[in-house]
């Protein structure tokens, strides 16, 4: 833990209870009683003004994070114009949202304000698992998501988007969010803290097996160090090298690909609705030449009448274009979302 360096020093100096240390019966290297000793860890583990306002940051992010998302799912089953094919991706994103802020953010902010996990084992295990599923689903949604609206602009003739074919896209979303990482429950573990009694959760943490095996290895350097000249160098384990290979794997096919596909993907749609010609201008100006060609009185009132006609659906097909062009920033601010919000992530992870 980051602050356990800043302890009572061990009992090669006098400490400051006064206490033999040396020919003492206690069993903690800082001469004190266990009581003594958790108060001490408590009060160097208390919360600082820095963690207040974060966790002050994260507690307007899960309120906001959850009124808005169920909103969005309250709106999409209750109103029935938008439950359309598309919006089920709206609805799942919702969903997974959903899932990211309760599973991922309020345990991570327990364990990094109180640098324990309290929740125990299994739920080190299953936590761990569905943590990185939420987050997969999310991110599957948004690629599967820029597909469909690439394939709804470019070939809308070709390729329709019905119920049936996006709740299977779904499915095989969850499917490989789920089969990706099911290595997590097999090497997450919850450690105690081995200067403690146990079944004293204080200074618990969940880590990976491999974690643990290099925390072993780091101990059996230390204390081989004082009667060895020669640096030892300790292999990596073929846990750690499996560990590091997947996070790479998981950077690569959770982040950069879909980055890059709905960067490729929105760029065209977005080049699309904004060049686009207005649907109807044609026949428009078809329509005002023939008008312009005929002399007749009768077809000057029929000419005015579609002209009074044309001025209408010209307000229809402006704000057509408008919202187009609109949606086009909205894809632009996705992609810079997405790319601001989980480059951080990934690169912490390397």
């Amino acid at each position: 833990p980051s602050q356990m360096g800043n302890l009572l020093s061990p009992r090669q100096v006098v400490n400051i209870t006064g206490r033999d240390c040396v020919n003492s019966d206690y069993l903690n290297d800082y001469c004190m009683t266990d009581a003594e000793y958790i108060a001490e860890i408590r009060y160097e583990l208390r919360p600082t003004v820095f963690e207040v306002c974060i966790l002050l940051m994260y507690l307007a992010v899960f309120v906001v994070g959850l009124v808005g998302n169920a909103l969005v799912v309250a709106a999409v089953l209750r109103t029935s114009q938008m439950r359309s094919a598309t919006n089920l991706f709206l609805l799942n994103l919702a969903l997974a949202d959903f899932l990211v802020i309760l599973l991922c953010l309020v345990p991570t902010v327990i364990e990094d304000i109180m640098e324990t996990w309290v929740f125990g084992d299994l739920a080190c295990r299953v936590l761990k698992y569905l943590q990185p599923v939420s987050v997969a689903v999310s991110v599957l949604t948004l690629t599967f998501n820029s597909v469909e609206r690439l394939l709804a602009i470019c070939l809308p003739m070709w390729v329709k988007a019905t119920k049936k074919r996006i709740v299977s896209l779904i499915l095989l979303i969850w499917t490989v969010a789920m089969a990706t990482k099911v290595h997590y429950p097999l090497k997450m573990r919850a450690v105690h803290y081995s200067g403690l009694p146990q079944g004293e959760v204080l200074l618990t943490q969940c880590k990976s097996s491999w974690e643990v095996n290099m925390t072993a290895i780091a101990i059996a350097a230390a204390a081989s160090a004082s009667n060895s000249t020669q640096t030892d160098s300790f292999p990596m384990s073929p846990t750690q090298s499996f560990d590091m290979i997947g996070n790479i794997v998981d950077s690569v096919v959770f982040f950069i690909l879909p980055f890059a596909w709905m960067l490729i993907a929105y760029a065209v749609i977005c080049r699309r609705l904004w060049h686009a010609a207005v649907p109807g201008e044609s026949l428009r100006r078809s329509a005002s030449d023939r008008r312009s060609v005929s002399g007749s009185v009768v077809n000057s009132t029929a000419s005015a009448g579609a002209g009074g006609g044309g001025a209408s659906n010209r307000r229809k097909l402006d704000a057509t274009l408008k919202q187009r062009r609109r949606t086009a920033l909205m894809l632009i601010a996705i992609v810079v979302i997405f790319f601001v919000c989980y480059l951080p992530v990934h690169v912490l992870r390397a």
